[in-house]
């Protein structure tokens, strides 16, 4: 598993998994994830894009640090529709499935 750590504009960190997210992974992922979203100032953004697998105890990992930013009083943003599921239906329906 690496982390790597993008700087974006309006103080938002990117930071970008690739590997496997599981028991070893986790362990070695989890303290790097909690110092970089430890600011309260700082939205973080967690691209799981290139994670060929997640255990559930990665899961568990990402899940414990989002609860950790929350407690501390880092708000959620309000998550926007990344697509247009009609766009996606209409071009399901033509295909065929066995």
């Amino acid at each position: 598993m690496t982390l790597k750590e993008e700087q974006l504009e309006g103080g938002i960190i990117r930071v970008i998994l690739e590997g496997t997210l599981d028991i070893e992974g986790t362990a070695a992922l989890e303290p790097q994830l909690t110092h970089l979203t430890a600011s309260d100032k700082t939205y973080v953004i967690l691209d799981l894009a290139g994670v060929e697998f997640m255990s559930s105890i990665g899961i568990g990992a990402i899940v414990r640090v989002a609860k950790a930013r929350r407690k501390h009083g880092h708000p959620r943003p309000e998550a926007g529709r990344s697509h247009d599921s009609r766009q996606n239906q209409d071009r399901f329906a033509d295909t065929n499935c066995l």
